[in-house]
């Protein structure tokens, strides 16, 4: 029998929470020496993520006010906690060994009420990425298919169980993340899948895969989705060149939404219900900052909302909730560590992110 335990580790933040002139405030997520990877924030402030004990990628959980806590591996070699919604259940994949990342669990986990759904999939590899605040889980899994057969997108009800959502084409698909909607995105194989090519797809449980389609051809990724089934992602555009996008299933076509003047590729994680939109700046492979969009402002670099000489850089943002608080990674003095960023509702004097503030960000690091 695999016995499962959470373990309370709390770490007192080594900072404390700074403002801009703006009302912008930005909270490390434990200390610099946590090294705590942010995944996802609840509309409470509770993150999910995960850290390194000993070598050992292991679920976390930050509150505040209490600071990082351990799930443990929960009976697996590692874990890592990719979703939590505001009940404070989280959705977290359990992996087979520490000398890779093969998933082999998918689990529900409460602080309050432990392990749950402790038998919800030890059988066929499996991932869980994204929960709903309906406590519905999406992923990847062969269990649709056998052991041996390609990982298909899922979604996991209450009421309805482990449902296969389909495929645009190919074998493969994998499901991202989840609205209150139940609307799933992610990426299918297209076509017969012998290119290579994947596209995002928009579906809900029991409908058909729609296909969201590219910016200028090649491959797309769903990577968020808010309760209103709007999606976010990126669409490749070139050789190491992406474009974040939006698709609107009210307007029906894949919008881009970074700045065509922008010199950096870039790529949408997260949407929030009021349609504010997180994501990442990149040349090539190398990371070039964070961004946060909305229809009215456009872009702006994260590294802005911060106040002069501030001993903060903004190196990624991974989640957003519908609070205005952004999680993600940057450095502290130089050192790396997660943060939480909450910026007030958006105004007039927010600075529009242009190819030259991106490129002030980018000398800033």
């Amino acid at each position: 029998m695999i016995i499962r335990t959470m373990t309370l580790l709390t770490a007192v933040a080594a900072f404390a929470p700074i403002a801009s002139a703006g009302g912008v405030t930005i909270e490390p997520l434990g200390s610099t020496e946590d090294r705590f990877t942010p995944w996802s924030i609840n509309n409470n402030g509770v993150v999910a993520g995960e850290k390194d004990i000993d070598l050992i990628t292991t679920a976390h959980r930050w509150s505040p006010g209490v600071g990082l806590e351990e799930i443990g591996t929960l009976g697996f070699a590692q874990s890592i906690a990719w979703g939590v919604n505001d009940d404070g259940k989280m959705a977290i994949t359990g992996y087979e060994t520490t000398d890779d990342f093969n998933p082999v669990g998918a689990l529900r986990v409460s602080k309050s009420e432990g392990v749950l759904d402790a038998g919800f999939l030890d059988q066929d590899p499996t991932q869980v990425r994204g929960i709903n605040n309906k406590g519905d889980l999406v992923g990847f899994s062969t269990r649709m298919t056998g052991p041996d057969a390609f990982p298909r997108a899922y979604i996991y009800t209450d009421e309805g169980g482990m449902q296969d959502l389909g495929l645009l084409g190919g074998n493969r698909s994998r499901a991202i993340a989840v609205g209150d909607s139940r609307v799933v995105t992610g990426w299918s194989e297209f076509g017969d899948g012998s290119t290579g090519e994947v596209h995002a797809f928009w579906v809900e449980p029991g409908g058909e895969m729609i296909d969201i389609g590219t910016l200028y051809g090649g491959s797309s990724l769903g990577l968020g989705v808010n309760s209103d089934g709007v999606v976010v992602g990126e669409s490749v555009t070139g050789f190491l060149d992406t474009s974040a996008f939006i698709f609107d299933p009210a307007i029906g076509v894949i919008e881009p939404i970074d700045d065509p003047m922008s010199p950096f590729s870039s790529r949408a994680e997260a949407i929030s219900d009021s349609g504010e939109v997180v994501g990442n700046l990149f040349t090539g492979f190398t990371s070039a900052g964070a961004f946060y969009w909305t229809r009215e402002g456009g872009m702006i670099n994260l590294n802005e909302f911060l106040p002069e000489g501030s001993n903060w850089v903004i190196e990624s943002a991974l989640d957003m909730n519908d609070n205005g608080q952004i999680i993600g990674l940057g450095r502290l003095d130089g050192a790396p560590v997660g943060f939480v960023m909450t910026i007030p509702a958006p105004t007039g004097s927010l600075v529009v992110l242009t190819a030259a503030t991106l490129l002030h960000a980018r000398r800033r690091r």
